[in-house]
């Protein structure tokens, strides 16, 4: 290994010693102390030798064995030596290896006195150093009772490469369990590197749109008055923790860039709805598992017109002011703009289908159960609100809009395409996060764990979805656009509006919410 620079003063620093010694007395100690440079795998010190020296770590990784098995490390900072060994001088148990190239200081048992003697002011530096060595016992002591978890927690913060540093046997019998446990605990971080590694840039270059996001000119208006409403006017988000949630998330600018160009009174109304939808979902994630569906029920309930009077007495209180909030927006909305009975009834019938639907995934969140593959992709663009998303194109169509006109039918394969692109993004991109807290309502997690594929495979089978849907949604683009006439104006302006809805929530997902991160 290469020499390193290396001064006695150091060690006044590396111990935490500042205010104990003078530096004087750390260059007088250099004349007492030496200082060995062993490659990894050297043997320090083998087991049935008296303890002759007290070494302290200054660079490296230093093991302590007991009959071939590693029962201790020492980190850069640490006094190692066998104490009883060293005070007794009887022979030791322990042997002392280096487990990576190491650097150590090392004093003689028959200098100690010396050095006492010849430099008053270590004195008081040894009985700080003896009550370090009792303490550094103690707490390793400690680290013996925790999970291999938290064992593997702390050692990565002291030395962030150790798990794949060290050997299988030396690893588990430090973190007190099997080889197999540490190889599977290898397998999953490895998996977990490679899922992480440059995901937002690998992601964006394969999730691209050839048609732009744009933003509603009065975003700051909108977020200014849905926060305001949110705040003020209602106790939708009560905690100072919830509004920076609010604000850190950008949750007010997703319906900015879904509805661009929607006028600005229905824009503000969107983005109140959305903030309540956000906090529904949120407020699940919070919610413990077995007791997930049980909130959705009482939304559905309070929802249910016909049963209101007759279930209100039976709901909890949060949950009547969470239904009070939608009957409040569903008022507001009737005397919107351009606001006709067709729109408002397609509205109130997205928001019905939204509740069922995570009413739906909730169950299965709660019983621990995963759908097929085949029906997850049928329901998500409802609990995930694509589908809510894309159809809410209702609104950027004047009061001439019915939901029963041949127009609106002929849209629905484009808004069906619209929304699955809407739900796969999201998946590719919220999927890390979603793993970590342990949410299997994911397209990729349904495959690995249903088909028992890896990550990589997982991940291409839904670019492919991806790629396939998109090819798919670019072709009706096309021909809508081929076949223009005067009397075409209404399926252009849908198709726009439904670019929007699909480059918006791209946008957004990446460049704009850490809600993913």
């Amino acid at each position: 290994m290469e020499a390193i620079s290396w001064k006695p003063v150091q060690l006044r620093v590396l111990l935490g010693l500042e205010g104990k010694a003078d530096i004087s007395a750390f260059q007088k100690l250099g004349e007492y102390l030496t200082l060995s440079e062993l490659p990894e795998k050297s043997v320090i010190r083998h087991a049935g030798e008296v303890e002759t020296q007290s070494h302290v770590l200054i660079e490296g990784l230093v093991g302590m064995y007991q009959s071939r098995k590693l029962v201790r490390l020492f980190f850069p900072g640490d006094m190692f030596l066998d104490y009883e060994s060293y005070q007794l001088q009887v022979p030791s148990r322990f042997e002392f290896r280096a487990m990576y190239d190491s650097v150590f200081t090392n004093l003689d048992f028959e200098k100690e006195e010396l050095v006492l003697k010849e430099i008053p002011d270590m004195k008081s530096v040894s009985e700080n150093l003896i009550k370090r060595v009792r303490h550094a016992n103690e707490q390793w002591i400690a680290f013996t009772q925790l999970h291999h978890v938290e064992k593997l927690k702390q050692l990565e913060a002291k030395n962030p490469k150790i798990l794949f540093d060290l050997k299988d046997l030396d690893l588990a019998n430090i973190l007190g369990t099997s080889d197999r446990t540490v190889q599977r605990i290898r397998r999953k971080r490895k998996e977990e590197e490679r899922i992480s590694g440059n995901w937002k840039d690998r992601l964006q270059g394969e999730l691209k749109y050839p048609f732009e996001a744009a933003i509603h000119p009065n975003h700051k208006t909108i977020i200014a008055q849905t926060i305001t409403w949110a705040t003020v006017f209602h106790n939708l988000l009560r905690s100072p923790e919830e509004l920076k949630a609010f604000h850190a998330q950008k949750l007010g600018l997703l319906s900015c860039y879904l509805y661009p160009e929607t006028e600005l009174d229905t824009a503000i109304w969107v983005a109140k709805l959305y903030t309540w939808l956000f906090y529904l979902d949120d407020m699940t994630d919070h919610i413990p598992k077995g007791q997930k569906a049980q909130f959705w029920k009482w939304i559905s309930q309070g929802m249910d017109r016909e049963n209101l009077l007759l279930e209100l007495h039976t709901l909890p209180g949060r949950v009547w002011e969470l239904i009070r909030i939608w009957y409040e927006l569903r008022k507001e909305l009737e005397g919107l703009e351009n606001m006709s009975e067709s729109k408002l009834s397609l509205v109130e019938e997205e928001v019905q289908a939204f509740i069922q639907y995570n009413l739906k995934e909730a169950l299965l969140k709660d019983s621990g159960g995963i759908p097929d593959a085949s029906q997850y992709m049928m329901d998500k663009p409802f609990y995930s609100g694509a589908r809510l998303a894309v159809n809410f194109t209702c609104l950027d169509i004047g009061d001439e809009f019915d939901s029963q006109s041949e127009d609106w039918k002929k849209s629905q394969v484009l808004r069906e395409l619209g929304a699955k692109l809407i739900f796969l993004s999201n998946d590719l991109i919220s999927f890390r996060k979603e793993r970590k807290k342990g949410d299997s309502m994911n397209y990729l997690s349904i495959l690995i764990r249903k088909n028992s594929w890896n990550f990589r495979k997982a991940e291409a089978k839904v670019l492919m979805d991806f790629q396939e849907t998109l090819q798919e949604f670019l072709k009706w683009d096309r021909k809508i656009r081929s076949d223009f006439d005067p009397g075409n104006l209404w399926q252009l302006h849908c198709l726009k509006q439904i670019k929007y809805k699909v480059a918006g929530s791209n946008h957004w997902s990446f460049h704009v919410t850490t809600r993913y991160e």
